[in-house]
């Protein structure tokens, strides 16, 4: 009784704080909706929302797809001002599986040129196990030159647009 006293003191003069706590209802899932979805407009869903726009489409093997996504160490723009998070990563650097860096004969460290229809860029390389094959990833903190290759769609059931995912080529600049 004490506690409940006291809590709905707080809620009383922080008004904010109402919200706070478990809901008094528990949200109740329609099986059936999510049974007719999975049978029908799941495939539809999927085969139209995740894939690169038309024009993005590569012309060659040698292609990747460029995705711009988080780092684990910068949570924005401003966490670019941080003095210990700029010791560990302190620039933008487009990651690589190895295997895909091999077949390009290029190696951490090595200075590279992204390119597409929309323009190029010159950035370094780091190399990760963890980046899947056919993808180039790049961290969002550091993209102002990446951006210019990113072409800009808007999902047509959702009007959401979408821009962090690209078709690129990527090549050794000679002399790193």
């Amino acid at each position: 009784e004490d506690v409940k006293a006291i809590s709905k003191e707080i809620h009383n003069l922080l008004p904010g704080t109402r919200t706070l706590g478990p809901s008094p209802l528990s949200a109740q899932t329609d099986s059936t909706v999510i049974a007719r979805y999975l049978k029908t407009d799941y495939q539809r869903d999927i085969a139209t929302r995740y894939q690169l726009p038309a024009d993005d489409s590569g012309d060659g093997p040698d292609d990747l797809v460029l995705q711009v996504s988080q780092s684990l160490f910068h949570s924005g723009k401003f966490s670019r001002k941080a003095k210990g998070l700029l010791q560990v990563e302190s620039t933008g650097k487009l990651y690589l599986h190895p295997e895909d860096a091999a077949r390009r004969g290029i190696g951490e460290g090595d200075t590279v040129k992204v390119s597409n229809r929309l323009g190029e860029v010159v950035t370094p390389v780091g190399l990760r196990e963890r980046i899947p094959q056919g993808v180039a990833m790049f961290p969002e903190h550091f993209d102002e030159e990446v951006r210019r290759l990113l072409s800009y769609s808007v999902d047509s059931e959702t009007q959401v647009p979408y821009y962090k995912v690209a078709r690129v080529r990527v090549e050794k600049v000679e002399g790193t």
